[in-house]
């Protein structure tokens, strides 16, 4: 009978962000949403959406959006001060 083999989730340092914000091993069916919308949100920014258009998608106050950027922003590994610019388009 063959291993069973687990999924593989994708790698948090494969889009950018080398550790993400704790979230308790117990945390809310609601507070785990939360946070994978916040880091589709900060990771997107980062490949070149602009805050406008995610406010409009995520139907969130562009100041939320900005809020949610700068959170998320301490824990690149580039560090708050150096933002990384989104990779050319073909």
């Amino acid at each position: 009978m063959p291993a069973r083999i687990r999924p593989v989730r994708p790698s948090t340092e494969l889009m950018g962000v080398e550790v993400g914000p704790p979230l308790s091993p117990n945390a809310s069916p609601g507070k785990r949403w939360r946070f994978r919308r916040n880091l589709v949100i900060f990771v997107a920014h980062r490949q070149g959406l602009s805050q406008r258009l995610l406010a409009e998608v995520f139907d969130l106050p562009r100041s939320r959006i900005a809020e949610i950027i700068a959170e998320f922003r301490q824990f690149d590994r580039e560090g708050p001060e150096k933002v990384r610019e989104a990779p050319p388009r073909d």
